[in-house]
């Protein structure tokens, strides 16, 4: 342990001395104001207002870049792909809908007193919606046949056959 040198590394630890910052570098504290629980820092620079100007040059020429390369696109392979595009984008926008509503009517159906009653009016609802049904369509035998040629119309035309 005759010499000992700065480095860490000489010294067997498994770190390095922290590098040593120059004082030009250093940034310095000054007061706000006379009141002395406010400091903030500054920098050298007292005027802000350069800094502002050349962050607007810099997003403006990156705005002038941006509409440049919009301009040398081909749109002609865009044009084929959107009405993929379109559909891809309605489905998605059908999703969040369904989604939406679906969360709306289980928060609705989880409330005390509407989610019941919000039930049995429902459910009188499909029962009366379906007693009109059958006495108009399936109660006499021609309006049943008049149904069953419609299906079966409906049928042919969607299938092919």
């Amino acid at each position: 342990m005759a010499t000992e040198s700065n480095s860490g590394a000489e010294r067997g630890l498994p770190f390095e001395d922290p590098l040593r910052v120059h004082s030009d570098q250093a940034e310095t504290i000054k007061m706000a104001s006379d009141d002395p629980a406010e400091i903030s820092l500054q920098s050298g620079k007292d005027d802000p207002q350069p800094a502002t100007q050349s962050s607007l040059d810099e997003l403006m020429v990156y705005l002038q870049k941006g509409l440049n390369s919009l301009k040398g696109l081909n749109l002609n392979g865009f044009q084929q792909i959107y009405p993929v595009f379109l559909s891809i984008l309605g489905a998605v926008i059908a999703a969040l809908i369904l989604v939406i509503a679906s969360n709306i009517l289980h928060s609705i159906n989880h409330l005390p007193l509407i989610g019941d009653l919000l039930g049995g009016v429902l459910e009188l609802c499909g029962l009366v919606v379906v007693s009109r049904f059958v006495l108009s369509n399936l109660l006499l035998q021609k309006k049943r046949a008049d149904l069953f040629l419609r299906i079966a119309t409906v049928k042919k035309e969607l299938i092919g056959q």
